[in-house]
């Protein structure tokens, strides 16, 4: 019975041995392909600062078998492509494949398109003399008209490719009038400024858009993303 009893004892310990063996392989793989995707990230975005990446999923050997990661989740402190840079930005992919090129089948993207970034827009792409403030409840632009100052209230939205600031109320004087209000006498295209928020990376698509403090938080979305190096 003693030597049945060691040789259980060696048997048990043996696969303990081995369990945990596995469980340090996974978990040194899945280091270094987080660090790997690190390395790789500017070789599709324009990423400033170190950023984060989480491979989420166990055992990761077993999705590095099959040839697809579920989900990664990235972060970085700014990131963007020539046309536009956005702030604390927030990275979800699903589906991740691992063969070259790889594709992601849905991509959604976070970020914040700061105050002065929102300004160039509307300098660049607007006739209007408008300058901007971004607060948590919307978007305050001021302007002169025939010498008295204007606040413009603007709500952002998405419509179709475009960012659009609507506008919700104009304060003259003292006195606020709201744009339904407005509308009848100016026109509803008066109202509205449109954007086009240029080369977004990865041919991703604008999805929505929330006012904050300081900016603007934009959400682009994609499927069947090929991530094709810049």
């Amino acid at each position: 019975m003693g030597q049945v009893r060691r040789l259980l004892t060696a048997l048990v310990l043996t696969l303990l041995v081995l369990v945990a063996a596995a469980l340090v392989a996974d978990r040194v793989m899945l280091a270094r392909a987080e660090a790997r995707v690190v390395d790789q990230l500017d070789a599709y975005l324009d990423v400033s600062g170190r950023p984060e990446v989480t491979i989420a999923g166990f055992p990761f050997l077993t999705q590095l078998l099959a040839g697809e990661l579920g989900r990664v989740d990235a972060t970085a402190p700014a990131a963007g492509s020539e046309g536009v840079e956005l702030r604390d930005v927030e990275a979800q992919a699903r589906r991740v494949t691992l063969e070259e090129p790889a594709r992601v089948g849905e991509l959604e993207v976070r970020g914040t398109l700061d105050e002065s970034a929102l300004q160039r827009l509307v300098d660049d792409q607007s006739e209007l003399d408008l300058t901007l403030v971004a607060r948590a409840d919307g978007v305050v632009a001021a302007t002169e008209v025939l010498g008295l100052e204007v606040a413009l209230t603007v709500d952002p939205v998405v419509v179709g490719e475009s960012l659009r600031l609507e506008v919700r109320t104009v304060t003259l004087g003292g006195v606020e009038v709201g744009a339904a209000e407005l509308a009848p006498l100016l026109g509803e295209d008066q109202l509205t400024v449109d954007l086009v928020v240029p080369d977004l990376p990865l041919g991703l698509r604008l999805a929505s858009v929330a006012a904050q403090d300081g900016g603007v938080r934009l959400t682009l979305t994609g499927s069947d993303v090929v991530l094709s190096e810049r």
